[in-house]
């Protein structure tokens, strides 16, 4: 879809249908694919919502449909997205799940046994002091929010974890997922058999076997922009890479291709190397080295804040001149600090070069 430019929409407890639909040219996600919500469930939903309209808040949707939903149901609606259209923090809505469902359980059975509350007496406009609250708790971060999304979907909706490092990405790899895919008429794949190509992504799947030999070998599999591909792993270069072999962790891997009679082909690996390994410079730059010596506390004062294994350069443009700090100095150059730089000092002061991976050892 994405290579259509057909946008995908989540899914949405007042949008979807039991089935993906297409709305204003994109696909509404199918509440049906939401992990775990079973087909009477979305049929109360959508006939509670064609009888008494749209739900208006949370709350209310959970009021109304709470004989038959249970806690499991509400949290996969917030994980999957569902409930974003009510404004809050997929976090927050987590967090107020429970007792919102307790809550609307309890009024349901007092209000079947005859019993009357506190609520049912009070005025329209007082009655929204007995809403639950949101606790202001932010947003889960990104790695978390779609993991969550691909935890019940299936499939990352409103992002990648890739997409963060797609320059790093696009810069060293020479083969993609797809291009292990044989073609159905022309009976072969873009790389040839043999091939010794680099793919980057995140190990989505790993297992790990016994050989005849009584050594351990893995499988895994590593997901990219594109799609994912099959690496094995053999136990020499298991034994010698095991640490870097964990779920979500972001490698890249070099390796022969093999190609043969299945519909995807393999990579067989020969090198991992870690995203976090690729080498990386943090360009800082100031006017002239007045400037540089007046921020410099307030400078150091802010890459104390980062650790990582990226190189920090300072360049004085008057000068032409650049000074490359020791080690001890070096950060992570991410979003978050390139960011601060760039308030501190100015648009484009702050400039992150990737060099690629070479002969780099793993």
């Amino acid at each position: 879809c994405k290579q259509m430019n057909i946008g995908i929409l989540p899914p949405d407890v007042n949008e979807s249908q039991m089935e993906f639909t297409v709305e204003n040219g994109k696909i509404r996600f199918a509440m049906a694919a939401i992990k775990s919500l079973g087909r009477p469930t979305i049929q109360a939903i959508l006939k509670e919502r064609g009888v008494n309209g749209s739900f208006v808040s949370m709350q209310d949707f959970v009021t109304r449909m709470s004989t038959a939903l249970n806690k499991r149901a509400i949290e996969n609606f917030v994980k999957a997205g569902a409930f974003d259209t009510f404004g809050h923090t997929r976090k927050a809505m987590m967090i107020v799940s429970d007792s919102m469902l307790d809550s609307a359980v309890k009024q349901n059975k007092d209000s079947m046994s005859g019993q009357m509350s506190l609520f049912d007496f009070a005025a329209e406009e007082d009655k929204k002091s007995f809403q639950i609250t949101f606790p202001n708790v932010g947003e889960y971060s990104r790695e978390e929010y779609l993991a969550y999304e691909k935890e019940m979907l299936g499939v990352y909706v409103s992002g990648h974890p890739l997409e963060e490092y797609i320059g790093t990405w696009e810069k060293n790899v020479t083969a993609k997922s797809s291009d292990f895919v044989v073609d159905e008429e022309t009976g072969s794949a873009v790389i040839h058999d043999g091939a010794y190509v680099t793919i980057g992504g995140m190990i989505t799947e790993k297992t790990v076997k016994t050989t005849r030999n009584n050594k351990m070998m893995a499988f895994l599999t590593v997901e990219d922009l594109a799609g994912s591909v099959e690496v094995l792993v053999f136990p020499k270069d298991y034994e010698k890479r095991r640490d870097m072999l964990i779920k979500d962790e972001k490698v890249f891997i070099r390796g022969r291709a093999s190609v043969g009679d299945e519909p995807v082909g393999k990579l067989i690996c020969e090198q991992i190397i870690p995203f976090s390994q690729v080498p990386r410079e943090l360009w800082i730059q100031y006017a002239d080295k007045e400037a540089y010596l007046a921020g410099e506390k307030e400078l150091l004062d802010l890459l104390k804040t980062s650790d990582g294994n990226d190189t920090v350069i300072i360049y004085l443009g008057r000068e032409r001149a650049k000074k490359v700090l020791p080690r001890n100095w070096n950060v992570r150059a991410g979003e978050a600090l390139v960011t601060t730089l760039s308030e501190m000092l100015g648009e484009k002061n702050g400039k992150v070069v990737e060099k690629p991976l070479g002969k780099i050892s793993s």
